[in-house]
Order: C-alpha cells, then sequence, then structure tokens
C-alpha cells in the first residue's frame, strides 16, 4: 500500500526513564474467614426481611353434619366420663346440639 505511513513510536521521556504503566491491584490470597464491613447507622438496609408464604390454610367447616361425625368419633373416649350418656345416640345428640 502506497502512501500509508505508519507513526513512529515515541521516544522516551528523559524526564520519567523508569515509568511503569498501571496496573489494578491483586489482593493477596488468605484464609476464607471473610469479615463483611460494619454498615454505618447512616446506611439504609439493602432489603427488609420478609416473613416466607405459608400455605393457604382454609377455615374450618363447622356443619352439622361434621359436628355429627366428631360427636360419633369421639364417643369412645368420653362414654359414661361425668354426665355423658352410655348410649352412643343419646350422647351423639347431646354433643352436636351443644
Amino acid at each position: 500500500m502506497q502512501g500509508l505511513e505508519w507513526p513512529k513510536t515515541p521516544a522516551r521521556n528523559e524526564h520519567r526513564p523508569n515509568e511503569r504503566a498501571e496496573r489494578p491491584r491483586t489482593i493477596p490470597r488468605g484464609s476464607s474467614a471473610y469479615i463483611p464491613p460494619v454498615p454505618s447507622p447512616r446506611t439504609p438496609s439493602l432489603m427488609p426481611v420478609q416473613p416466607s408464604v405459608a400455605p393457604y390454610q382454609p377455615p374450618p367447616i363447622n356443619s352439622f353434619s361434621d359436628r355429627a361425625t366428631q360427636c360419633i368419633h369421639s364417643f369412645t373416649f368420653n362414654a359414661g366420663v361425668g354426665n355423658n350418656p352410655t348410649d352412643r345416640d343419646a350422647y351423639t345428640r347431646s354433643c352436636v346440639n351443644n
């Protein structure tokens, strides 16, 4: 290619003959026990702590059928205790209507 001139390398400056290129600092390796810096009181916290999301628990349904089923199941544990009748049908009626 004709007419293309390459730039000549500049001569070293006589005032600073040992000038070195700027290099990034390297941090020496050390122990793995990293201690983070203490945040100052003026520094806002990074993220507020939010409680974890719990699965949805629907409210209990208290229908007549549910109460009757609970009374039938509890008869074997409560029969004859205190004023409870010993007859299952009578116990269930008194338990459901309370």
